[in-house]
């Protein structure tokens, strides 16, 4: 929403904003449709009006709706979407913080940039910057056989290249 320039107040209240919404939809009946419409209408349209950064993707959400659309017959449960079902030919997209304690066959972590991993916040405290460096090796430890790290050319997380290292010890 903000890139790097989001100050902690903003931070903060898209913190608050999207745990509110995901509170609310606790319990609720509806597929995974429905709740990305509702996601749209209560959190994307209202972020769009007030963001400063270009790079985000907002067609994204519009696409996901689309292709959940009940008309399209597809099998896509909030449990589907949310990658809790297992099985040959499925795509489990999932964030590093639910990844913990799962395996796939193969993991493709997007973003692996020395900005972004760790981020400038992590880099506020060690206690952060420890976390930051705890889900990193969360996610490169989820792969029965494959993993891909994407990053910016010659910008890489610094823990890329400690797990590269690591590799060649072993």
């Amino acid at each position: 929403m903000f890139g790097r320039h989001a100050s902690e107040r903003e931070e903060q209240d898209l913190s608050a904003q999207l745990m509110g919404f995901l509170n609310a939809s606790i319990g609720r009946a509806e597929t995974t449709h429905a709740w990305l419409q509702r996601f749209y209408r209560e959190l994307v349209m209202p972020w769009r009006d007030v963001a400063r950064n270009s790079e985000q993707e907002w067609q994204i959400c519009t696409e996901m709706i689309t292709n959940t659309d009940p008309a399209r017959d597809l099998d896509l449960s909030l449990a589907h979407f949310a990658g809790r079902v297992e099985g040959a030919g499925r795509v489990n997209l999932s964030t590093l913080h639910s990844a913990k304690g799962r395996e796939f066959d193969a993991v493709i972590m997007y973003g692996v940039n020395a900005s972004d991993f760790p981020s400038e916040r992590d880099s506020r405290t060690p206690a952060g910057l420890r976390e930051a460096r705890r889900l990193f090796y969360v996610g490169v430890t989820r792969p029965k056989r494959h993993l891909s790290l994407i990053y910016q050319e010659h910008h890489h997380s610094p823990w890329v290249v400690e797990l590269y290292q690591r590799s060649q010890r072993e």
